[in-house]
């Protein structure tokens, strides 16, 4: 492939992914320096190398993400619709942590470096964020179901962490007794 192809390819997943990590959900940039075009399912053990539904943006940290995936085949996809949805086996803790209770989805979060302290950290400061949006003004179940269709389907950036943020709206909504979607 090249470099005009590969450029236009990170732009495209930088568009969908709105400006996240499919796996970290950090603000990425399409530069080769900024991101890597992940495999989900790796090319070495039968994955598509060209197939749109086979690639995500991720962000280029040495620690997490694709540099801790490698060629590991992960069970959850990180685009909805493509494989078992996150957001049924994904928790987020106040702390700021990743928790699953099913042992596939957890092998994920281990394998990506999805507790990394840098991100338990990030999305500690997050989740404080919103608790102090919550208290600044009370927030109606309808605001708040707003809120999760906007992180949900970006129209441009998604605020970096948005699964975090939509994880706990959806939680406060449902302690408010409203019907909430997975």
């Amino acid at each position: 492939m090249y470099g005009d192809q590969k450029q236009s390819m990170r732009d495209a997943l930088v568009r969908d992914q709105g400006s996240l990590c499919a796996y970290c959900q950090r603000r990425v940039k399409a530069t080769e320096a900024d991101m890597r075009i992940d495999h989900w399912h790796p090319r070495e053990r039968g994955g598509g190398v060209f197939q749109w539904n086979n690639l995500v943006g991720s962000c280029a940290d040495r620690v997490t993400c694709d540099a801790a995936k490698q060629e590991t085949r992960l069970f959850l996809h990180p685009a909805r619709g493509l494989g078992p949805d996150p957001r049924q086996f994904l928790r987020y803790t106040g702390s700021g942590e990743v928790v699953a209770d099913d042992e596939r989805a957890r092998a994920d979060t281990r394998t990506l470096g999805l507790n990394d302290d840098r991100l338990v950290r990030a999305r500690r400061a997050v989740l404080d964020a919103l608790r102090g949006w919550i208290a600044r003004r009370e927030r109606s179940t309808a605001e708040l179901q707003r809120q999760i269709v906007l992180l949900e389907s970006p129209a441009g950036e998604a605020p970096e962490y948005a699964a975090t943020r939509a994880y706990y709206f959806r939680k406060w909504s449902r302690a408010r007794g409203a019907a909430v979607e997975r």
